[in-house]
């Protein structure tokens, strides 16, 4: 077939046609757009010598284009081949799952906060090490106590704590060597800091000469991340004398990036005595960490409680104290209550129940069995998706992280048990091809709603329009094997 050569409209609607046989699987392109082409020069020829054909017959072949559009969508989504590469795909479902799990575990991993929150606590075993803060500010990352308390504290509670320890969020330019200078995010802390978070073992590291000797002080902890990128993870950095501040400091050791799991993110620690630190304004704020005696505990140390202590003025001044562990698990017990909360508002907006499916035959027991499989498989995999995608977004907006985990679980265990409704039992694909059948009328006499059938010839799915009393939910319907030839051998 020869195209008409000065028809450039009909052209313009050939180039649209090849464009829509880019949808059609490659095995039956050629043949389409030869059909296609053809198909539309007939309706060309006819609209121009129609009694009507005022617009030159493109109007109605831009109907047919559109209606070829529809055609190459349907061979697309219809296709075996494609039909492997959707979420109707049960492997392609979980393996979509699993990508967005990935995702999300390798943000929240990338962020220290959030990081802090999978990674086991190195803390542990600091039971009796809790972090203060003022009432109801438990969970703010800034600092709330000032220099002025910690003192007092210091030197009027001694039946409460063994150790306390302060440190206050700073950022200082540190000149590495000549000109080389680098801003990094610092915390001026007391020297036992280390000693109440149970590891010590940051700062036994020496040079040869300074082996066996007392840390000299001001002392600098790096972190791992910028002892990499600032000094090249030069193994010989411990004793190395830099400038802060306008005063030399020493490198006394190295700290990993995930030890640090206290409010404020830093890049290092300045180390000073209790004098030195006393030198600071007294209203300058920090954080306390206090290693509470075990007589002054009645129920242990692991949770949080409310510590009240009398001011000058006889009143009395509340705080809260949180053990390292509990603060550890904050994140992850957050998410166990929106997901007891998800579990009870599920019923609200979605059944619970997945239909009636026959289980007589070995045939349907290890179709039972992998149905169940899958469903398990999808709520494994929503729930930890949730979980890092809460954490995620509460990097970037405090506060977030309970909303949101509610919301991706509920309508993330709402899409579970939806999809799972609309999948053949055998196959796990999801059905297609909806018909519907009987009408309202016949509610007592007969069943009415609609019909759904597996592409692969396993059964039909009958979802009623009204529930009744002997029809309440849907019903599956297994196909006799003798209707395996009206479909496609590679889908069976």
């Amino acid at each position: 077939m020869s195209l008409p050569p000065r028809d450039w409209l009909f052209r313009i609607h050939v180039l649209i046609l090849h464009c829509a046989s880019m949808l059609v699987p490659a095995a039956k392109r050629r043949e389409w757009q030869k059909e296609w082409a053809a198909e539309a020069w007939y309706v060309w020829q006819a609209a121009k010598v129609a009694p009507d054909a005022s617009l030159g017959g493109w109007p109605e072949v831009s109907a047919f284009c559109r209606g070829a559009w529809s055609d190459a969508f349907w061979l697309r989504r219809n296709s075996p081949w494609q039909a492997t590469l959707t979420l109707a795909s049960p492997g392609v479902c979980i393996l979509f799952l699993t990508i967005i799990v990935a995702i999300n575990l390798l943000l929240a991993l990338h962020f220290p906060d959030t990081r802090n929150a999978i990674l086991p606590d190195p803390h542990q075993n600091a039971t009796t090490t809790v972090l203060i803060s003022r009432q109801g500010l438990a969970e703010v990352q800034g600092p709330t106590i000032r220099l002025e308390e910690y003192e007092q504290w210091r030197a009027t509670t001694h039946r409460f704590f063994t150790k306390l320890a302060f440190y206050q969020p700073v950022r200082r330019r540190v000149r590495i060597s000549g000109d080389s200078t680098v801003e990094l995010s610092m915390a001026r802390a007391t020297a036992n800091l280390f000693d109440l978070i149970d590891t010590p073992a940051a700062l036994t590291a020496r040079s040869g000469s300074d082996r066996g000797k007392p840390l000299k002080l001001p002392a600098l902890v790096l972190s791992q991340s910028v002892w990499q990128d600032h000094f090249g993870a030069d193994q010989n950095v411990v004793g190395r004398v830099l400038k802060i501040g306008g005063e030399d400091v020493m490198i006394a050791g190295v700290m990993p990036d995930t030890y640090w799991r206290l409010p404020a993110h830093l890049d290092a620690l300045l180390l000073y005595d209790d004098q030195s630190i006393a030198k600071l304004p007294r209203h300058s704020k920090g954080f306390v960490l206090a290693r509470w005696r075990s007589a002054a505990l009645a129920g242990g140390a692991s949770g949080m409680w409310r510590w009240n202590i009398p001011t000058h003025d006889g009143r009395y001044d509340s705080f809260d104290c949180m053990s390292l562990a509990q603060r550890s698990r904050a994140a992850l017990s957050r998410f166990l209550l929106t997901l007891m909360l998800a579990v009870l508002a599920l019923p609200a907006i979605t059944p619970l129940a997945l239909g009636d499916y026959p289980g007589r035959g070995a045939r349907q027991r290890w179709a039972c069995f992998r149905r169940w499989t899958f469903l398990i498989a999808k709520i494994a995999l929503v729930l930890p998706a949730s979980y890092f995608l809460s954490l995620d977004l509460a990097h970037f907006l405090p506060g977030v992280q309970i909303p949101v985990s509610f919301a991706a679980l509920l309508f993330g265990l709402r899409w579970v048990l939806r999809d799972q409704r609309k999948r053949c039992p055998v196959c796990l694909r999801v059905l297609t091809n909806p018909a519907r059948v009987g009408q309202p009328s016949w509610n007592f006499l007969a069943w009415n709603g609609t019909e759904l059938m597996c592409e692969a010839g396993h059964g039909l799915l009958h979802v009623p329009e009204l529930t009744t009393s002997w029809f309440s939910t849907q019903r599956w319907l297994y196909l006799d094997p003798s209707w395996e030839c009206l479909f496609p051998a590679t889908l069976v």
